[in-house]
């Protein structure tokens, strides 16, 4: 119960397209970011068990999944889990959330009221262009993880 109420008011109730709930849960990512594909990088090797899958969100199964502009793509990772959609800071714990220990603890952050962990999210989502630059081409794990991409 008690988790349930904090990751709540961060939820999105949505209908996502039947073809995505295989893939459960799902990080739509920028794949033009160099800081979020040094993330996902990061995701890959944590992940032992590859619960997490991955789609740029310049990729088809994004454009599959955005049928409304509800979320402000260009400025959030998005998470979907069990018929659910996440953003921002309540996406980024709910993905470390998935990994092994100790960077689960990391879920810890949730406690901190969402308007403040959002707004330290937005500072860096609106600048992480510029600080940690961009990347010409798509980050999409090669073949050793293959099986978690979908485009």
């Amino acid at each position: 119960m008690f988790k349930k109420f904090f990751i709540t008011s961060s939820k999105r109730d949505r209908i996502i397209p039947i073809s995505l709930t295989q893939y459960n849960p799902l990080v739509f990512y920028d794949g033009d970011c160099l800081l979020c594909s040094n993330s996902i990088q990061f995701l890959l090797k944590k992940d032992k068990r590859k619960k997490l899958h991955y789609a740029p969100q310049q990729g088809e199964t994004f454009k599959q999944f955005a049928i409304d502009k509800t979320i402000d793509a260009e400025s959030s990772v998005i998470l979907l889990k069990d018929g659910a959609v996440y953003t921002k800071s309540a996406a980024a714990l709910a993905i470390v959330r998935e990994l092994p220990y100790p960077w689960k603890l990391l879920y810890a952050f949730i406690v901190i009221p969402e308007f403040v962990r959002n707004a330290f999210y937005d500072l860096i989502a609106r600048n992480r262009k510029k600080w940690f630059g961009e990347t010409d081409s798509c980050y999409l794990g090669g073949k050793a993880y293959a099986d978690q991409f979908l485009d």
